[in-house]
């Protein structure tokens, strides 16, 4: 992504914290807020009043599907644990690969009587899931930023984002080495 932003004559940033990530890197030239499409998109959704939010919910929505969360069968079987024993249930959209692993690992998902694993869902259920839920636990980019603009609470299991705005304000938090951090910031 570095070497395309400096080969590039002409940079599309979706957010003023994008073009200062640019400028650090030494690129002024060529740089356009666009704004975000992703953003746009919710919006729209919205709009078209296909977010069925409902309130009280008690459960926390999860996704989990990069390489340094799944490949290592000890991480994940951690990963699954800490999230069986929350205070909430758990609806976890799980990724076919981190199905595999854990089916090749030994974790039979039945085991984890709190969380109910659930298909990989469409952008519309995913957001819907989102939208009710009490908090997202994810490891993924767009899902931060999603949850970001739904104003939702999120749990980032990574050590780091692409996507700094989400941290300010406490909407994410990042949590990678302690899992049992993540009991703790959902209840903040």
């Amino acid at each position: 992504r570095v070497l395309t932003d400096h080969v590039s004559s002409l940079l599309f940033a979706p957010t003023e914290a994008a073009i200062q990530h640019l400028a650090t890197e030494g690129i002024t030239e060529g740089v356009t807020m666009s704004g975000d499409v992703m953003y746009d998109l919710l919006l729209l959704v919205q709009e078209k009043g296909l977010i069925n939010k409902t309130s009280h919910s008690e459960y926390y929505y999860a996704t989990i599907h990069r390489p340094y969360n799944t490949d290592d069968p000890n991480r994940l079987r951690l990963l699954f644990e800490h999230f069986n024993n929350l205070d909430h249930k758990f609806i976890f959209s799980i990724h076919p690969r981190t199905r595999k692993l854990a089916e090749d690992y030994g974790l039979h998902l039945d085991a984890y009587s709190n969380i109910r694993f659930i298909d990989p869902a469409s952008y519309l259920e995913n957001i819907n899931y989102m939208a009710s839920s009490s908090a997202l636990i994810t490891d993924s980019g767009g899902m931060q930023k999603e949850a970001y603009f739904l104003k939702k609470l999120c749990v980032t299991i990574r050590s780091e984002t692409e996507w700094t705005e989400t941290l300010e304000h406490g909407w994410n938090t990042l949590c990678y080495d302690d899992f049992s951090q993540i009991k703790d910031i959902l209840n903040t």
